[in-house]
């Protein structure tokens, strides 16, 4: 890929302190999109930088849905294994395996087996037959579980649906959707367990590659399974655009599972297109700019998945050398000595409902009627080859086929049209090509498809000094690459017989321009090229994660380490912490922490309250409907909870703080009867402190009630002096966007204001909220106030400059050093926990407080923060983020039970 990215976008200066504190995923995508003009020598020059780290693929796994090779029993009763060369272009890969210049792979191939269609000692012959031929099967036992599987769930759901046929269509299709989907899953991981066992054990020399829409669970399994292995998917249906997909009940696990590969690839770039939407709209993932123009989709779990567009191409080769052999010209004389005198029209269509076969013909008989001079000129020679719909509904369509196809003959002639029905038995690859070789046009007008590659063999097959005019559906995935084809609109009549009298009064020298622009085309895009290019990228984009590892199935930073105290019994602070080498990462991070804990004279808490001290068996019991939508109402502590957070503060070595976005009223109705738990307001607007060192640090107590008396409103202080005149001009812009922006809502606070939108359209509300961060900047200051936009919570935060998490911990930390209350010299242990966005700007200055400033972000963060004062002991200092996606912090647990826990343990133990 060459060229030029993107041009730049006039953008007003920021101020850089304001620009650093933005917690946006957008702002990144921003930056690249805003980026001067460069060029852009090679993505592969890019991205493929050698990684000593990594090991370079000698083994392919090709998953697909079927073999690519079949086994045939002889008539002395023996078994041996056919190739298919004709119409299945996963045989072509066997190129991979020559001896050339470029990698040599060894290549498995595997697939569905039915095993209940032979013996026992029948399948081990099998087996072992298709395994000398590197073909490993996956045996479906149950016949049942089979025509689920593929005739219920990936022709009867995702076929049709990829091809816009929706599921009203199917008035049976929920009652029958759990078992289908039910066999679907069950057979995809049965492709991907064996699919692990041949990778093992050398996985980091393998490279999985997944094929079709009847596997988009494998990748799920297989990573779970195998971490680190290579993993690339390619979708070679139409992929539909959002509001098709959303009609499948399971459209976000199979989104998932797909986004567990390391590329997804597609035919077009329409279909790429729509797949990124559909990660934005129901997965709720934005598309990001990955190095030489690629896109790429970054995952909750830290991951980026990049999404290829590269059109399959056919073994050119073959099939040129195979036309200009002697049977094929001695069968293209003997079609055209049938024909005589006429020009030939060939159609080649799948038996099946999306190839629009019964439009093609009212098409020609549309053709016929408009121009009736041709009825004697011309022959439309229409091949049906097989197809995987039920029985049923083949007969169907052939019925009405044919019924118009008699039509045709009885008002134009009988040699005007010729059927050739290989409907239940396949055209051998000869008679496939001499039907391309004899044609003067093709016309392919299917109404959607992601792979066809009749056009290319057409192509491939025709002679250059005699060549036919190819006309295809605008719709297929090839009209994007090939450029000397005609296209049209297949559901316009009037347009396809347009182009198909255009075709058959084409010039001879127009004719050989069109086939010789297509033809370098195919000529160049090979199946063996398209395989090659796919595989170095897949190898080359493990380095997107060099500096991650897999962290419990999901990739995260190399030092990211659970944390609990569960597997730790201490009986002693002298308890020695030597650990042997097989002791998990976990483990160890354990039994230093409580080492810490117990040695450490002072343990200092901080602690976010929503997403992390939130669990459903601490909230208070709601009985009525309306307390139940309230959120707020819902999230109060219950006594369980409160009944932690007293016993923690009651221990004179620990200082607690929870620092929240909440206002000061709402946590004081919550926790002001707790004299020494410290609050922050508005992520540190406002500060109370730890009745216990309020004497210290000269302030007057505030022991009080739960009421909200004057007594209980002095006592908290303002962290800096705040000016909120900027708050009517900026909530009445609020008010206006949420007036044009359904689902948006407004949480206006004391001295900050928050613009939601997680209930919006999520591209309309994106680009809502990002105006509206524009507009914001044009009316006030960005000296006065910072603007973040939580892209995964779907938030706009205004509130006064400096004012966030990291600023307040620092601020708390440095007036308790200046108070002489904590001796930081002695190595106090630092506990922070959070579970968003703004929790990260806390995980940050800790961390920069420790002298730990060494990666990106912490780069970032100091220049946002000045250099604080107190200097923190890195190895007592823990940053522990809830959930399992990217931070800041050195550690993680799974929810906020996981947090409670702990403090719990604390408490009581420590």
């Amino acid at each position: 890929v060459t060229g030029y990215i993107f041009g730049s976008i006039g953008k007003k200066k920021k101020n850089p302190v304001s620009s650093i504190l933005r917690d946006d995923a957008e702002e990144k995508d921003a930056a690249a999109l805003n980026a001067p003009p460069q060029r852009v020598r090679s993505y592969s020059k890019i991205l493929r930088q050698p990684d000593t780290e990594l090991k370079s693929v000698k083994r392919v796994i090709v998953v697909a849905h079927s073999l690519p090779a079949r086994p045939v029993k002889n008539e002395d009763g023996k078994y041996t294994v056919v190739w298919d060369d004709s119409r299945n272009w996963l045989s072509a890969l066997r190129m991979l395996r020559n001896e050339s210049d470029k990698a040599k792979y060894h290549v498995t191939w595997l697939g569905c087996v039915d095993a209940y269609k032979y013996e026992d000692e029948e399948i081990k012959i099998i087996e072992t037959e298709l395994k000398k031929h590197d073909c490993v099967p996956c045996w479906i036992r149950s016949q049942n579980v089979r025509n689920e599987y593929f005739r219920g769930f990936c022709k009867g759901v995702l076929w049709r649906l990829f091809h816009y046929v929706m599921p009203q269509a199917d008035p049976d299709f929920g009652q029958l959707w759990e078992n289908r989907w039910k066999a679907y899953i069950e057979v995809n991981k049965l492709l991907a367990d064996v699919a692990v066992a041949e990778a093992r054990p050398n996985a980091e020399e393998t490279a999985i590659w997944v094929h079709g829409y009847a596997v988009l669970l494998v990748p799920e399994f297989v990573r779970k399974a195998l971490p680190a292995v290579r993993l690339g998917m390619f979708v070679h249906t139409p992929w539909p655009t959002t509001d098709v997909v959303r009609c499948l009940p399971s459209r976000n696990r199979i989104l998932e599972a797909m986004l567990s590969s390391d590329i997804v690839g597609f035919h077009t770039y329409d279909y790429a297109r729509h797949f990124l939407s559909a990660c934005r709209r129901i997965a709720g993932l934005d598309f990001t700019i990955v190095a030489g123009g690629r896109l790429g989709v970054k995952t909750q779990s830290g991951r980026t998945v990049l999404v290829e567009i590269s059109h399959l191409g056919i073994n050119t080769h073959f099939f040129n050398e195979l036309s200009q052999g002697e049977g094929v010209i001695a069968a293209v004389e003997k079609i055209r000595k049938e024909h005589s005198g006429r020009q030939i029209v060939v159609g080649v269509d799948h038996l099946d409902l999306v190839k629009g076969t019964f439009i093609k013909l009212q098409a020609y008989r549309r053709f016929l009627e408009t121009h009736g001079e041709w009825k004697d000129g011309v022959t439309l020679l229409q091949v049906l080859l097989p197809s995987w719909n039920p029985p049923r509904e083949q007969k169907t369509i052939r019925e009405s086929l044919f019924a118009e196809v008699k039509a045709i003959k009885e008002n134009f002639g009988e040699g005007c049209i010729k059927v050739v029905d290989a409907s239940s038995s396949s055209l051998s690859v000869e008679e496939t090509v001499a039907i391309y070789r004899c044609a003067d046009a093709a016309l392919i007008s299917t109404f959607w498809d992601g792979l066809n590659l009749v056009p290319y063999e057409f192509t491939a097959s025709q002679d250059p000094e005699r060549p036919g005019v190819l006309i295809i559906s605008e719709f297929m995935g090839c009209s994007r690459s090939l450029s000397g084809a005609l296209m049209v609109n297949p559901w316009s009549l009037e347009d396809v017989s347009d182009k198909l009298y255009a075709a058959l009064e084409m010039k001879p020298g127009a004719r050989k321009a069109h086939h010789a622009k297509r033809g370098r085309y195919v000529l160049n895009h090979t199946t063996e090229q398209w395989a090659r290019k796919f595989l170095a990228d897949l190898e080359s984009s493990k380095s997107l994660q060099r500096d991650l590892r897999s962290v419990e199935g999901k990739y995260l930073k190399k030092n990211f380490t659970r944390l609990s105290l569960d597997e730790v019994t201490m009986t002693s602070p002298s308890t020695s912490l030597e650990e042997s080498e097989d002791q998990s990462a976990s483990h160890k991070a354990a039994m230093r922490f409580a080492g810490d804990l117990k040695r450490a004279k002072t343990r200092i808490f901080f602690l976010d309250y929503d997403g992390t001290l939130v669990v459903e068996e601490n909230l208070e019991k709601v009985d009525d409907d309306t307390a139940a939508e309230d959120y707020t109402r819902r999230v109060k502590p219950s006594q369980a909870l409160l009944r932690v957070l007293s016993d923690l503060t009651k221990d004179k070595r620990n200082i607690v703080f929870i620092v929240s976005g909440r206002e000061k009223d709402q946590l004081d109705s919550w926790f002001a009867h707790i004299p020494d738990l410290g609050l922050a307001a508005e992520k540190g607007c406002f500060i109370t402190w730890p009745e216990r060192l309020r004497t210290k640090l000269e302030l007057p107590s505030a022991v009080c009630s739960e009421s909200k008396d004057s007594k209980n409103k002095s006592r908290w202080e303002s962290a800096m002096k705040m000016d909120v005149d900027w708050k009517a001009d900026v909530l009445r812009l609020l008010k206006a966007y949420t007036d044009r922006t359904d689902g948006s809502y407004i949480e206006a606070k004391e001295v900050s204001l928050s613009w939601h939108y997680d209930a919006a359209d999520p591209v309309f509300g994106s680009n809502q909220a990002a105006e509206l961060h524009r507009y914001i900047e044009k009316i006030v200051s960005s000296s006065v106030v910072d603007i973040t936009r939580y892209s995964y919570h779907k938030i706009l935060e205004i509130k006064p400059k400096g004012i966030n998490k990291g600023a307040t911990v620092l601020r708390i930390l440095e007036r308790i050093n200046s108070s002489k209350t904590v001796d930081f010299k002695a190595s106090p242990v630092v506990f922070a926990a959070g579970d968003e966005a703004s929790d990260e700007r806390m995980f940050e200055a800790l961390l920069l407080a420790c002298g730990k400033a060494d990666e990106d972000r912490l780069k970032l963060a100091s220049t946002a923060l000045q250099a604080p004062d107190v200097k923190l002991t890195s190895g007592s200092t823990y940053t522990c983020f809830v959930g399992l996606r990217p931070s800041s912090a050195d550690y993680f647990v799974h929810e906020p039970a996981d947090i409670v826990k702990l403090l719990k343990r604390i408490g009581s133990s420590y």
